[in-house]
């Protein structure tokens, strides 16, 4: 939620009873909100209630603790131990500290929400060079163009839908992406097959 990235994981516990209310629909993200963690105390809850969880996000912007920072590292290590997802607010100007990220855990599947924005280029390369890092819309829709330069470069089988609601709109960025010059495949690996691929090993309901 968006308290978490303010307040850290005080809310937690709301929000995984959501997660129990809505079996099957809802998965959380647990925030590593860096300088305010206690990474023995989260993993706890992390563990006691690991079906609803699907890894960690990451959000320097909000606590101004770049993603390669020894403060992270407890979580980086235990994802990339687990092979968890880390969802991290990739935008421009973080470019060196998430590849910093990506050269040292190798196991960890890092999706980069706003594709490092502006930056297409580099977030494509970086797709191509590290199987582990996975491109992910939200914002990027926004910018028409992106997509398709990004498509061309790296494809579009590790390319993930994202919008970022409530701050962008799910009908406008499916528009954006049915009217983008893809193919239909391309269509269906970044709206349901690539994400499916990535949790279907985090989320036995699937």
């Amino acid at each position: 939620s968006h308290h978490d990235l303010t307040v850290g994981n005080r809310f937690i516990l709301d929000e995984i009873e959501i997660c129990k209310k809505h079996p099957g629909r809802f998965k959380l993200y647990m925030t590593v909100f860096s300088r305010h963690c206690d990474f023995k105390e989260d993993i706890k809850i992390f563990e006691k209630y690991r079906e609803h969880f699907v890894g960690f996000k990451l959000h320097p912007s909000y606590s101004g603790i770049m993603p390669d920072h020894s403060l992270n590292r407890p979580y980086l290590e235990y994802a990339d131990a687990h092979g968890l997802l880390v969802l991290g607010h990739t935008w421009s100007g973080l470019e060196t500290p998430y590849e910093n990220v990506l050269k040292k855990y190798k196991n960890l599947k890092l999706i980069g929400g706003h594709c490092f924005y502006d930056n297409w280029r580099f977030t494509a390369n970086l797709a191509l060079n590290y199987e582990n890092f996975y491109p992910e819309l939200t914002a990027v829709l926004f910018k028409r163009g992106a997509l398709e330069e990004m498509v061309s470069i790296c494809g579009a089988n590790k390319i993930l839908f994202g919008c970022d609601m409530p701050w962008f709109s799910y009908t406008y960025y499916i528009g954006a992406l049915l009217s983008a010059e893809i193919t239909d495949q391309q269509r269906e690996d970044i709206l349901w097959n690539n994400g499916y691929v990535l949790l279907k090993d985090q989320v036995r309901d699937l």
